[in-house]
């Protein structure tokens, strides 16, 4: 009788070893009964193989630093075999779990498996992890133990191995030659682990979009990319989180999300704003966060997310996420046209008048209803420089030419305009500071000859219509 598991482990309740016997001792196979002194075991298991008659026997808990075991026949109690072999402790076992995105982590995922790094044993032996039922689950992937947790576990576990050795023949199955605990306790629970947020480099759908647009029409923005929609589609941008993208194995996502709107000066409207922290599982529809405070055409939305920060234990950790910046931000406006065409109220103060002697002079107040064509910018930004055209009444200070003939009349103007907004931009109160130069026909006096008009004036009012 040879031994052929190793030297047998002490003071191990899970203790086996495994033996082999000749194969001309397969005649009287099921006679053979094993001891360790008067003390009987169980076998387990046996296989007949061409090297002869493997058995697997139960030695349990035995102390001695040394085991001699005994075959004898049960008819006749005539000792057939014997083996002495020295003990060993089964020393302790270390393990630590990682996963693919994250180099170590301190607790048993329910959601997917970890890969389980094991303390090596001398050659021809390892240690194999053993699942318990209810609390984990073992697994190989390739030559790598995992693991798994119930997913209906809770609470704190130990991982549990058993001895394996190689020389253990195939035919008796996997023999666990005994059982050791690891002695850290570790948490069963989610594993949450950080995905891209918006369009992936691998080209996966992004699992928060940005949409604009009436049924049929939606349309998804590209990160990055500032676009003009037309304003009619203000009531129709929300913020999609595609939960049905959500695999279970990342788990839950914390997701910081900012919306704030701005009016085509620039200013903040503070019915815009959002800030708030998305707690998203997989869940079978997405969810929609729609975007309010656009009330003028040319308002700009700014949309960013990034995975929250301020909880460090939420995701694994080694999670690259970290940023000074957001993962994703989209800008768009509400607003489209090429120019402008509007009208607006004019004073036009400290002009001066060219034309023949009677009619040149300086115009110190004046009151004007203009016409105004220029071009827009992508931002809804008004150029500088636009036509004029409208009705003025000229000099209603009493203003007198050189030759002190009254200035006083109604007129014509058109021209060009110099127009910079100082207040309230493309809305009805919008206030401007102007320099003007207008080519003036007057219409209230029988000599309709045009004269040339040049200076500032205070606009207020822009009332009109982008094209």
């Amino acid at each position: 009788m040879t031994l052929v598991s190793g030297d047998p482990v002490r003071k191990n309740d899970g203790a086996k070893v495994v033996v082999r016997l000749d194969r001309r001792c397969l005649a009287s196979r099921d006679l053979y009964r094993f001891s360790v002194g008067d003390a009987p075991l169980r076998v387990l298991g046996d296989a007949e193989t061409e090297a002869g008659l493997f058995i697997v026997l139960e030695l349990g808990s035995f102390a001695q630093d040394k085991l001699e075991i005994t075959a004898r026949r049960s008819d006749t109690s005539a000792v057939v075999a014997t083996l002495s072999s020295p003990t060993r402790d089964a020393g302790l076992v270390r393990a630590s779990l990682s996963l693919a995105d994250s180099p170590r982590i301190d607790f048993v995922p329910i959601n997917r498996p970890a890969f389980v790094n094991v303390s090596r044993l001398p050659q021809g032996e390892h240690w194999e992890l053993v699942s318990v039922r209810n609390v984990y689950s073992a697994g190989r992937q390739g030559q790598r133990l995992t693991v798994v947790g119930d997913p209906d576990a809770e609470g704190f576990t130990q991982l549990q191995f058993a001895l394996r050795n190689e020389a253990v023949p195939a035919a008796l199955g996997d023999v666990d030659l005994a059982l050791v605990t690891d002695p850290l306790q570790r948490k069963i629970q989610e594993a949450n682990v950080p995905v891209p947020l918006g369009p992936s480099m691998s080209g996966g759908a992004p699992l928060v979009e940005f949409k604009c647009g009436p049924s049929g029409k939606s349309l998804a923005l590209h990160p990055g990319d500032t676009v003009n929609l037309p304003f009619s589609y203000r009531d129709s941008c929300r913020v999609t989180v595609h939960r049905e993208r959500l695999r279970r194995e990342s788990g839950r996502q914390r997701i910081s999300l900012s919306v704030d709107v701005y009016s085509a000066d620039g200013a903040s409207r503070s019915e815009g704003h959002l800030k708030d922290t998305l707690e998203i599982g997989p869940g079978p529809e997405p969810r929609q966060i729609w975007i309010q405070g656009v009330t003028t055409p040319f308002d700009r939305v700014v949309v960013r997310v990034a995975h929250d920060s301020s909880d460090e234990n939420h995701y694994v950790p080694g999670s690259e996420l970290y940023a000074s910046g957001p993962a994703v931000q989209w800008s768009v406006v509400l607003g489209t046209g090429h120019a402008r065409v509007y009208a607006t109220s004019a004073i036009p103060a400290g002009l001066y008048r060219f034309g023949d002697k009677d009619h040149t002079g300086a115009l110190s107040l004046n009151f004007a209803v203009i016409s105004r064509l220029t071009w827009l910018t992508s931002d809804g930004k008004e150029g500088l420089i636009g036509l004029e055209g409208g009705i003025m009444v000229i000099g209603l200070a009493n203003s007198v030419s050189t030759t002190g003939q009254s200035l006083t009349e109604v007129g014509i103007p058109v021209g060009l305009g110099l127009s910079i907004p100082i207040a309230n931009r493309l809305s009805a109160a919008e206030a401007s500071i102007n320099l003007h130069g207008w080519l003036e026909f007057p219409i209230s006096r029988d000599d309709h000859r045009p004269a040339f008009i040049f200076g500032p004036s205070i606009s207020i009012g822009n009332i009109g219509a982008n094209l």
